[in-house]
């Protein structure tokens, strides 16, 4: 799959999200909330809402525990919520586009070895890309400061940096 056609099917998701059965107003407020924090990238946020959610097995739920934990970073933990759906629902959710992404995002990083510094966490292949590590991270570390005085925002949590070892694999985890 293509950048273009990951995006295509990744913008597809949410139309679909919303045309399902909707829920009492104050669950559909809430699932609304949940994916406003998604989009704003206010993960542990969203993290809260979800685990606050009432109703184990609900699609809708189990939806945006797979979402939320592919943006921690926690990518089998993704496929397994995903997994956990009906492959019917999950088609007429339009789920499996997202379950193929996480599952060869998975496949990608799951090799990758895990460096931290104060504000960062990065992930790289220790075999082939050992050498930026040390490099990498303090780069990062100067820039942290300065970045976050422009933005007007620095994360509660560290910043995932994940260097993929091969070009050709971007194509699949993007």
């Amino acid at each position: 799959m293509t950048l273009r056609s990951h995006l295509a099917a990744l913008a597809a998701v949410v139309p679909a999200l919303l045309l399902t059965v909707s829920p009492a107003q104050s669950s559909e407020k809430t699932y609304g909330e949940i994916r406003a924090h998604i989009s704003r990238w206010e993960i542990p946020q969203a993290r809260a809402a979800v685990d606050a959610l009432p109703g184990d097995g609900d699609p809708r739920k189990t939806w945006l525990e797979g979402m939320v934990s592919f943006h921690e970073g926690r990518y089998r933990e993704a496929v397994e919520a995903y997994d956990r759906i009906p492959p019917e629902t999950a088609e007429g959710m339009g789920i499996l586009p997202l379950l193929r992404l996480a599952r060869e995002t998975e496949r990608m990083t799951g090799r990758l070895t895990r460096r931290e510094s104060a504000h960062f966490v990065l992930l790289l292949d220790d075999r082939l890309d050992w050498v930026l590590a040390e490099p990498a991270l303090e780069t990062l570390e100067r820039t942290y400061r300065a970045a976050g005085e422009w933005l007007g925002f620095f994360p509660g949590e560290k910043i995932r940096v994940e260097i993929i070892p091969r070009a050709e694999s971007l194509e699949g985890v993007t």
